[in-house]
């Protein structure tokens, strides 16, 4: 599915797990990511597999490149931009 110009493949559904959490894999260009925004009922990992995105939270930035692992509590206002010089994908 096409989201915000990044690519995402379910890899498990929240209906898998009982509704415990859900796992996708985006590809996002370089530049690319979404706006700023807030997840209210559920948090947001993210592991990455390839590239360098740079997260903004409220605590401020964090740049995280193959190997990281980055994880927003709800309720965060957040983003996330891909700048490296080629996709990022992620888990």
């Amino acid at each position: 599915m096409w989201l915000a110009g990044e690519l995402y493949t379910s890899k498990v559904v929240s209906e898998d797990t009982g509704g415990a959490f859900a796992l996708a894999e985006a590809i996002t260009p370089p530049e690319g990511g979404p706006p700023p925004h807030v997840h209210h009922r559920e948090d947001e990992a993210f592991y990455v597999l390839e590239g360098e995105l740079e997260f903004m939270t409220e605590d401020g930035t964090i740049r995280a490149g193959a190997g990281s692992f980055v994880h927003v509590p709800k309720g965060t206002l957040h983003t996330y931009k891909n700048v490296g010089m080629t996709s990022a994908r992620y888990r």
